[in-house]
């Protein structure tokens, strides 16, 4: 993680963990975009930006993020 500023940079998605968890976690980041809350509509910013596949992938991140903070809430 770089940080300056107001700018964070977290660096590339790296190929550890499963295969089959990084496809379905992208695969959530396509329909993400496609959803009417905030979520959804920073998604369809950062593709203007930064284009729809590095935005599919972020958003496969905050995902991600979301399902682990759910999960440890629940245990």
């Amino acid at each position: 993680m770089d940080s300056s500023a107001s700018h964070t940079r977290y660096g590339r998605i790296t190929k550890k963990g499963s295969p089959y968890l990084r496809w379905a976690l992208v695969e959530v980041g396509l329909y993400t975009l496609r959803r009417p809350d905030a979520l959804g509509r920073w998604g369809r910013k950062l593709a203007v930006h930064k284009g729809r596949l590095s935005a599919q992938v972020a958003l496969a991140r905050e995902m991600c993020q979301e399902i682990m903070t759910t999960w440890q809430h629940a245990a």
